[in-house]
């Protein structure tokens, strides 16, 4: 049986790297495979599952890219605190696992709060050795705790 998340996914041959925009319905979510010697480190660029308009189901996918590794999102990137940037991100780290989260560090709207607090809740977990904010500036951006 083949595994479709695997197989578009993942590169063929080592040392390339892969950007795979996925389509989640309303919102974003991208994952990209960056080349780690004969391995990939995954990052994982937001989170949305907007089943009302046809999007993937993120977690199965992610759940059949990982399936018989004991491998984990090395980075997950929330470009902004929306619903649609952070649908499912609980979800996500407790059924995959997230090693690290950079963030904006912006506080989002009342429309927003419970995806929020889904990502305050997997910031909590990683660590804060492990969260970083992104800074908008260019003479500042970089990451920093």
């Amino acid at each position: 049986m083949t595994n479709t998340a695997q197989e578009v996914i993942k590169p063929g041959q080592s040392g390339i790297l892969r950007a795979v925009f996925l389509y989640v319905g309303q919102g974003e979510a991208t994952i990209l495979a960056i080349p780690n010697g004969e391995t990939y480190n995954y990052v994982l660029i937001d989170s949305n599952a907007d089943t009302t308009c046809g999007g993937i189901d993120l977690v199965r996918m992610l759940k059949d890219l990982f399936k018989n590794t004991d491998e984990k999102i090395e980075v997950f990137i929330n470009t902004h605190p929306h619903k649609d940037h952070l649908q499912q991100i609980k979800k996500i780290h407790d059924e995959i696992g997230i090693k690290q989260v950079w963030h904006s560090g912006h506080k989002p709207g009342s429309d927003h709060k419970e995806s929020y607090e889904e990502l305050e809740y997997v910031m909590k977990e990683v660590g804060d050795d492990n969260v970083y904010k992104l800074k908008g500036t260019t003479e500042d951006n970089k990451l920093d705790d």
